[in-house]
């Protein structure tokens, strides 16, 4: 959401230190430097009332570059530049170039222009009035804070048509809130102006878009000892729920011991439950709107009183009952909040802003889903959305699908190992029984070296010699089959030829032994 131009205006007499013009003794020149632990760390104005330079963030150990109010106890911070930024690191540093003021990031290895002169610049200086300036060689101003504003103005600064003021985040954290300061028109802008004098010395006004969205105008009389005090002279807003962006989207503004906190609209749940701030969203899932009516099954209504939004509805419908309002936004698939007043229905969408308590006694009805996450005070009977349904249908189809085909090639697997592994068995059992059937009278069967040195104890038993090498006596089959094992002992010329032949001639033989 957008700021708006401040849409009023302001005029207060006041008396601040002031004077456009710094002496020579209070004049920057280039070249100067600051530092956020080394001295100097700041900047004095010549009454020394502000100072320009690095400021420590409260809470943290990283600083930030600003303008603020001095006082021995109180540092009341009015201008902040690179507010959106991170937090400044010990070894930063602003120096004053003929650019302008250049702060650099070493850690980052990055430099950045916070004050960049529209012409050359010859001095800079901190003013009485809480204006930091850059100025060339004529004294003519070519920067000055005054003319960016951040969440403050102080005497003798204007801010005018157009110009945009945004609240700090929190009283210690000066980031930009977007804040639109009341409900007042957006076509009505006119100038604020706090004038100064230079009649008084001991007293400074400021006007401050303060973190709670309210703008407020404070006085703060300097003492002897250095300090000052603190007075609230006005305030736009008394309450504090009538500040638009004080709760975000769904959410409502509402009081408790008279300090205003956010709660969730029916149906709805925090975004961030740490950041109440940033509204909230809805906790059910929408049905398929098919012709409205059939999907009123899928939702309930919840009443709430004394309720009132900013938005405006997207149709009025004349009903003379609160129960003909219900209904009506029950079977209209556009209607989110409906609100019963002077015999009609206000209907209204979904995310409703700027919503607030108040003392209106109207009737709200919000539209909330049958969820499938019920809380504890929710009954078992309540219906599931029908879209919630289906998807859950379809996961349960496909969980299934998939467990069962990996189920399959899982045990597709293991049973072709299982089958594999008894032939195998089979097979071995086969070869150390002997018994291979048909097999071992039509073919032949290869043996391994190591095979027949087993089968015949290492070569031990000789039965004969013959031209190319001994005979020995073996064993197959666990001792059920006794062999005879030639050992080719020599290679000769044409030798496994001639062994070949040998071996045909003996399988030709038939004898009874």
């Amino acid at each position: 959401m957008a700021p708006i131009s401040i849409v009023f205006f302001l005029v207060f007499t006041s008396f601040a230190c002031g004077g456009a013009q710094p002496n020579q003794s209070s004049r920057i020149g280039p070249g100067s430097s600051l530092s956020p632990t080394t001295q100097p760390s700041s900047w004095l104005s010549p009454a020394s009332r502000f100072a320009f330079g690095f400021y420590q963030l409260q809470g943290t150990t990283g600083f930030a570059v600003g303008i603020w109010l001095v006082s021995k106890h109180n540092k009341t911070v009015v201008w902040t530049a690179i507010r959106d930024g991170p937090p400044i690191t010990t070894n930063a540093r602003l120096d004053f170039t003929k650019d302008g003021m250049m702060l650099s990031r070493t850690e980052r290895r990055r430099s950045k222009l916070i004050a960049k002169a529209t012409g050359s610049v010859s001095y800079a200086a901190m003013l009485d009035s809480g204006n930091f300036v850059l100025c060339d060689k004529d004294s003519k101003i070519v920067w000055q804070s005054f003319e960016h504003p951040t969440d403050t103005i102080l005497g003798g600064q204007t801010l005018f048509a157009g110009g945009q003021l945004f609240s700090s985040l929190t009283e210690i954290d000066h980031s930009s809130r977007l804040v639109i300061i009341n409900g007042s028109s957006l076509h009505t802008v006119r100038t604020l102006h706090i004038a100064s004098s230079a009649t008084n010395n001991n007293t400074i006004y400021r006007s401050t878009l303060d973190a709670d969205g309210i703008f407020r105008l404070y006085s703060h009389g300097y003492e002897e000892s250095g300090d000052f005090n603190v007075s609230t002279l006005w305030e736009a807003l008394t309450d504090r729920c009538e500040v638009k962006a004080f709760c975000g989207f769904n959410s409502y503004c509402t009081f408790n011991d008279n300090e205003p906190y956010c709660l969730c609209l029916p149906g709805t749940d925090f975004v961030d439950p740490n950041d109440r701030s940033l509204g909230c969203e809805k906790n059910f899932s929408e049905a398929v709107c098919i012709g409205g009516k059939e999907n009123e099954a899928l939702y309930r209504i919840q009443t709430m009183d004394n309720m009132e939004w900013g938005d405006l509805p997207y149709v009025v419908a004349a009903l003379s009952t609160k129960e003909e309002c219900s209904r009506s936004c029950l079977e209209d698939c556009s209607c989110g909040v409906a609100q019963f007043k002077s015999e009609s229905c206000w209907k209204q969408s979904l995310p409703l802003r700027y919503v607030r308590r108040t003392k209106n006694k109207e009737t709200v009805f919000f539209k909330d889903g049958i969820t499938s996450l019920k809380s504890s005070n929710e009954t078992d009977n309540q219906q599931v959305p029908l879209e919630v349904v289906r998807k859950t249908a379809i996961v349960e189809i496909l969980l299934v699908t998939f467990g069962f085909t990996a189920f399959s090639c899982v045990a597709l697997a293991i049973s072709g190992l299982f089958v594999f592994k008894c032939r195998v068995l089979r097979y071995q059992r086969l070869i150390e029984n002997g018994n291979l059937g048909l097999n071992e009278e039509v073919t032949l069967r290869l043996f391994s070296y190591n095979e027949l040195k087993r089968a015949t104890n290492g070569f031990k038993e000789e039965l004969g010699k013959g031209s190319f090498g001994a005979v020995y006596k073996g064993a197959l089959y666990k001792g059920r089959r006794l062999v005879a094992v030639k050992r080719l002992e020599k290679l000769i010329e044409e030798g496994e030829r001639e062994f070949r032949a040998e071996m045909r001639a003996i399988g030709r033989t038939h004898h009874s032994n």
